[in-house]
């Protein structure tokens, strides 16, 4: 992908090294307890490995993410529900009002319901709602963002090496007093909700457990020969033509073979996923995630190519298949019209 190759360490520097991990310790995906996690994070972006952030937030500090208070204090919308996982299912989704959705999410689902709906990587649930922006610029700071980072709206601006007013953090050189964007996805379903086997593009991404409990299971980089990389469109992400929760192992023989880790979440927990981490994940329970995303300029810039490709593909004009919930393009186009 356009993150991970020479042309984003030719516009980011050296200091980009993309993503080369090597091999995982023998205890698996490393698991830290921090009050903070920034610089953990950026420790294992450089490795190019993956890291659970584990009880990151208190019970207390979660408490405004239950989907009760939710369904109560965000204003009502319509919003389109997938039902079962696009990645690797046919694209099926239903329109619905978000506080009833919100309000049946503890509700149990039928054990013979092959598609359990979900609210898969929804952009801008909040933008009504004052109260949750604020609660998501709180998630970010304890790990997507060193605190002292100026984040408004879905721009951040890192300090300048210069400063010296600003606590020390270990910063990579190439968001070193540089601008970016920085946005959430939300993820919400009952038990049983899926996301299918697949890679994001994303530099930086992590995944905040608030409510509920799941379970993701990767897949190291190295293992993508065993994974069937499927052409089936995703807005950026590269999928797998497997599916991990009834692999054909006659189609796909060598996908047995694969090596895999798994992370198990519970509420306060964060996990980041490195750029070309294969991965699949099952709500355990009903369950609440907040993405966020960080792409400095130069990343945004390195992959415009691509932006242009995902373009086409929301439009239409390319693709057999495709499934999508990007927001890419506006959120560029909100960025550098400000």
């Amino acid at each position: 992908s356009w993150s991970s190759s020479s042309f984003v360490q030719y516009l980011c520097g050296p200091d980009h090294k993309g993503v080369a991990p090597g091999p995982l310790p023998a205890t698996g995906i490393p698991t830290v307890k921090v009050s903070e996690g920034f610089e953990q994070i950026v420790n294992h972006w450089r490795l190019g490995w993956p890291l659970h952030l584990q009880s990151l937030f208190s019970t207390e500090e979660l408490h405004s993410w239950t989907p009760t208070s939710i369904a109560q204090k965000v204003p009502d919308f319509q919003v389109r529900l997938q039902h079962g996982y696009s990645e690797q299912q046919a694209t099926h989704f239903e329109e619905q009002s978000f506080r009833r959705f919100m309000s049946n999410l503890d509700a149990p689902v039928s054990a013979d319901t092959i598609r359990v709906p979900y609210l898969a990587e929804h952009f801008d649930t909040f933008y009504q709602s004052p109260e949750y922006i604020e609660q998501v610029e709180k998630l970010f700071v304890r790990a997507l963002l060193p605190r002292h980072a100026s984040l408004e709206g879905n721009r951040f601006l890192m300090p300048s090496p210069g400063n010296r007013s600003e606590p020390r953090v270990e910063v990579p050189d190439f968001l070193r007093g540089t601008a970016g964007l920085v946005w959430d996805a939300f993820w919400a379903g009952p038990a049983g909700a899926r996301s299918g086997l697949h890679a994001d593009p994303d530099p930086m991404n992590l995944l905040y457990q608030v409510y509920g409990t799941k379970t993701v299971t990767l897949f190291h980089p190295s293992e993508i020969d065993n994974l069937y990389v499927s052409e089936k469109l995703d807005s950026g992400a590269t999928l797998s033509k497997v599916d991990p929760f009834i692999p054909n192992t006659t189609a796909f023989p060598k996908f047995a073979r694969a090596r895999k880790e798994t992370v198990h979440l519970t509420a306060g927990d964060v996990l980041f996923v490195p750029t070309g981490w294969f991965h699949f994940v099952t709500g355990d329970t009903a369950s609440i995630s907040i993405s966020g995303r960080l792409w400095s300029l130069c990343e945004l810039t390195a992959f415009l190519p691509e932006a242009v490709w995902v373009y086409f593909e929301e439009l239409g004009l390319v693709g057999e298949e495709s499934t999508s919930h990007w927001v890419f393009y506006d959120k560029a186009v909100d960025y550098f019209s400000s």
